[in-house]
């Protein structure tokens, strides 16, 4: 009996983190779906709020108001959570630049080219970063250009 209550306690800070990690793995899932489809519905307010500087929120809104390109379809095929870059007991919850955690998102989309008249599709990897405010699509790591919009 003994034994087992210490084996219990011995594990418990690994399952914690475990837990910790899945539920940030979870978040972020939940993120990516969110940012996928306000892409595909066209939706600027809602991609903007999952981007932090101001020139990628510019620059998405330029691009989808452009009737060249619409995201047709999407499937979220992976989603990875890196290791925990500042531990939850160290964070500092007022420095917005403090990154807490990475991650990237494995995405296949489906998007209608004008110009050529035909749908394509792509596998895209995207990163995202968590800090403060929740995840965030990292566009230091992810740019945003006039030919791919995500």
């Amino acid at each position: 009996m003994l034994f087992t209550t210490l084996s219990f306690l011995a594990c418990t800070p690994a399952m914690m983190a475990l837990q910790r990690e899945n539920l940030d793995k979870g978040h972020l899932g939940e993120g990516v779906d969110i940012y996928w489809k306000a892409a595909r519905w066209g939706d600027v307010a809602t991609l903007s709020s999952l981007m932090v500087r101001p020139e990628d929120q510019l620059a998405v809104a330029r691009v989808l108001a452009s009737p060249t390109l619409r995201v047709t379809d999407v499937r979220v095929l992976q989603v990875v959570v890196g290791p925990e870059l500042i531990a939850r007991r160290d964070r500092d919850r007022t420095d917005v630049n403090q990154r807490w955690r990475e991650g990237t998102a494995l995405v296949q989309v489906e998007v209608y080219a004008l110009a050529t008249d035909r749908v394509e599709s792509t596998t895209e990897e995207q990163k995202w970063v968590m800090d403060v405010r929740g995840w965030h699509v990292d566009t230091e790591a992810s740019p945003i250009d006039a030919d791919r919009p995500w």
